[in-house]
């Protein structure tokens, strides 16, 4: 897969039935690259308030992309106004199914996305320190964990086994969260 556009300024890839999907944080978009070397937009430059495209996980099970985005500098027309957010795409069609975002407006810098096996989608902002869990029922980001010991929350990932969640600090290093109990 090639991406010969090199203003996109990738930050994310995922892939899923020999296609590529890519954030761009520059252009506010998902590109999707098929294995014939096809290129084009899955999502267009700042669709349903796309800021900067920084995570993005596949649910091949339920047919979902989801992809998290925040304002920032680096993105096409930068707006101050818009806000970080968490979107839940049709994986055939491209159309938004839900965009999750916080009650109240807040400043968040909304990373890393994961997907648990249940497809539960848990969101890092590395703002606040925070794990945002996706609560679809409710259709809230509800925190999951925070702690004054993180000092710039950046990747996440479970453990094979889902006992763990593993916090990448940007200062710090690594951090282990146990899932049941929430001890790290």
């Amino acid at each position: 897969f090639i991406l010969y556009d090199r203003a996109i300024h990738p930050e994310a890839i995922a892939i899923s039935k020999q296609v590529l999907y890519a954030t761009s944080v520059h252009k506010r978009k998902i590109v999707k690259v098929t294995a014939d070397g096809k290129a084009s937009d899955f999502v267009q430059a700042g669709q349903d308030g796309l800021a900067c495209v920084l995570g993005i996980r596949i649910d091949e099970k339920r047919n979902v992309l989801w992809a998290s985005s925040s304002p920032r500098p680096q993105m096409e027309n930068y707006d101050t106004t818009a806000n970080s957010a968490v979107f839940k795409y049709d994986l055939t069609t491209g159309n938004l199914i839900q965009k999750f975002t916080l009650k109240k407006k807040a400043e968040a810098v909304f990373g890393d996305l994961l997907l648990n096996k249940n497809g539960e989608a848990f969101i890092s902002d590395s703002h606040t320190n925070t794990i945002f869990k996706v609560n679809e029922q409710s259709k809230q980001l509800e925190p999951y964990f925070t702690s004054d010991e993180l000092w710039s929350l950046q990747g996440i990932t479970f453990s094979e086994d889902e006992q763990h969640l593993f916090m990448a600090d940007y200062i710090k290093g690594i951090f282990r969260l146990n899932t049941k109990n929430k001890e790290h």
